[in-house]
């Protein structure tokens, strides 16, 4: 049989007309997100803590487990 691998989630927010970010959460559990621009990527994945995490998409750290609770 084939091996099953996990997949983290990803969340986009819109912070203005031109900005988003991507806010991942991997399988093993860390953070990080992406700043993109005008649909562009400009940085590499920046690994941050849950609590900036849930401040990035504004949420609460209970709120923030449960919308990235990992399947």
């Amino acid at each position: 049989m084939g091996e099953h691998k996990k997949q983290g989630k990803t969340f986009f927010v819109t912070v203005d007309a031109h900005m988003q970010l991507a806010v991942h959460r991997a399988p093993s559990g860390h953070f990080s997100y992406i700043i993109y621009y005008d649909g562009r990527q400009t940085t590499g994945a920046l690994r941050i803590t849950q609590a900036h995490a849930a401040n990035k998409l504004g949420l609460t750290l209970p709120e923030l487990l449960e919308k990235f609770k990992l399947d």
